[in-house]
C-alpha cells in the first residue's frame, strides 16, 4: 500500500527526494528548482506550500516511489511518481488545498488528473503540451552583438517585455501578469547598443542550470537574435560550471523548437501542463 508523507522541514525533504530527483536532473528542472531553494534552512517552507513523497509501504526503508510539490499558485508538480503514488499523491494534495491544476510528464499528468477529476466531478483540459530540452556544447555562434547581464535601468523596458512573454507563452497563468520584475540571471543582447531581446538564466541544481524568459519584441524578430542570446547564455552558463544547460518549449510552437535544435538542444522529456475546472 503507497503511503504518503507530507514535510515542512525543507532541508529534511531535500535530503530525501534530491537523490530520488537528481536521478534524472533535467527531467526533474522543475521539482528540483522548489527542493533547492529549500535545502539549506534559510528560506523556511511557507505553510501554504505542498512538499510530498509517496513510499511503497509504511515500512520505516520503505522505497521511495514519488515526489509531489507545489508553490501556490503553481500547478502541483507530479516527479517520477509510479501509478499507485499518482492517485495517492493526487488524493493527498487535494485535502491539503483545491488544486488548479497538475503538471508532469505526460502519462503522469494525465493520470493525476484523471483521478482528480473523478475524486471531485471536476473537468480538465491541456492547457500548454511542453518539451524540455537539454544542452551539453553549444552548436552555433552568436551572431553581431553582445550579451550583459540586466540592470536596473533597463527595468522598465524589460518589465514590459516580461509581460509580453508570458501574455504570448503563458496566456492562462494569468498570475504571473504584474509582478514584479526579478533581475536574477536576467540578460540582454544588445546589437549596436540596442536592446533587442532578453534571456533569464539560472542554476537549477547541482549539475544543470536552466533558461527561462526567452524573448524578442515583434519589432526585432527574425534577425536571429534569440538564436545569438540563447546561444550566448548556454555557453556562458557552461564556462560557469554547469554540466547541461535545460530549457522548456511549447511544442505548439514549431519556431523556437527548430531554433533550440541549432543551438544544440536536444529532447529529453515530453510534459503536459493540465488545468482544472472544478465541479460547479
Amino acid at each position: 500500500m503507497t503511503v504518503v508523507r507530507r514535510y515542512t522541514d525543507g532541508p529534511a525533504f531535500a535530503r530525501l527526494a534530491l537523490p530520488f530527483l537528481l536521478r534524472h536532473e533535467a527531467l526533474n528542472n522543475i521539482p528540483v528548482r522548489v527542493v533547492v531553494r529549500f535545502s539549506d534552512g534559510t528560506v523556511p517552507v511557507p505553510p501554504d506550500v505542498y512538499l510530498a513523497a509517496a513510499f511503497a509501504s509504511a515500512a520505516p526503508d520503505a522505497a521511495l516511489v514519488g515526489v509531489a510539490l507545489r508553490t501556490p499558485p503553481f500547478n502541483l508538480v507530479l516527479a517520477y511518481p509510479c501509478v499507485p503514488a499518482v492517485e495517492a499523491l493526487v488524493a493527498d494534495a487535494i485535502s491539503f488545498s483545491p488544486l488548479p491544476g497538475v503538471i508532469g510528464e505526460v502519462a503522469d499528468a494525465a493520470d493525476g488528473a484523471a483521478f482528480w477529476a473523478a475524486a471531485t466531478g471536476g473537468t480538465f483540459a491541456l492547457s500548454v503540451a511542453l518539451r524540455i530540452h537539454e544542452l551539453t556544447r553549444v552548436e552555433v555562434v552568436p551572431g553581431a552583438g553582445v550579451l550583459r547581464p540586466a540592470e536596473e535601468t533597463d527595468t522598465a523596458r524589460l518589465t514590459e517585455w516580461e509581460q509580453a512573454f508570458y501574455a504570448e507563452a503563458l496566456p492562462n497563468e494569468t498570475h504571473r501578469r504584474g509582478a514584479p520584475l526579478n533581475l536574477d540571471g536576467l540578460h540582454v543582447w544588445e546589437v549596436d547598443g540596442v536592446p533587442v531581446t532578453m534571456a533569464r538564466g539560472q542554476a537549477t541544481g547541482p549539475n544543470s542550470a536552466t533558461i527561462t524568459a526567452v524573448y524578442t519584441p515583434s519589432v526585432h524578430r527574425s534577425r536571429g537574435y534569440a538564436t545569438s542570446a540563447v546561444a550566448a547564455l548556454s555557453e556562458l552558463l557552461l564556462r560557469r560550471g554547469h554540466r547541461s544547460c535545460v530549457l522548456f518549449t511549447d511544442l505548439a510552437n514549431p519556431t523556437s523548437n527548430a531554433i533550440y535544435r541549432r543551438i544544440g538542444y536536444r529532447p529529453a522529456g515530453d510534459f503536459s501542463n493540465l488545468v482544472f475546472h472544478a465541479k460547479p
